[in-house]
């Protein structure tokens, strides 16, 4: 874990920093929902599961170029992961085993 001043970081802060980060992203599929613009897939777990697989994937991309891409090119990287992974997901398990495939 990383040390700041006298402060350590526990697992629980990370644990609760990954919590924090989800939250807000299903936050934002939620208001996407209600704008029309996004089609949740099912339930909040399949919602949290689509958010969990597309930040994963989108820090795959991110961690290939980390001082290359600003702040806002960052958000829409993961923006658009999700919206993947909730496409992926209404497609039907054909989509999704697919996309294990090739990840």
């Amino acid at each position: 874990m990383e040390s700041h001043g006298n402060e350590r970081l526990t697992q629980s802060d990370f644990l609760d920093s990954e919590l924090i980060e989800i939250t807000r992203w299903f936050e934002w599929v939620n208001r996407e929902a209600m704008r029309g613009t996004l089609k949740v897939p099912g339930s909040n777990e399949q919602v949290v599961l689509a958010i969990v697989r597309g930040l994963q994937n989108a820090e795959e991309v991110l961690d290939t170029m980390p001082l290359l891409v600003p702040h806002d090119v960052r958000t829409f990287i993961r923006e658009a992961a999700i919206l993947h992974e909730c496409w992926a997901q209404q497609k039907g398990p054909s989509i999704a085993f697919a996309n294990q495939l090739v990840n």
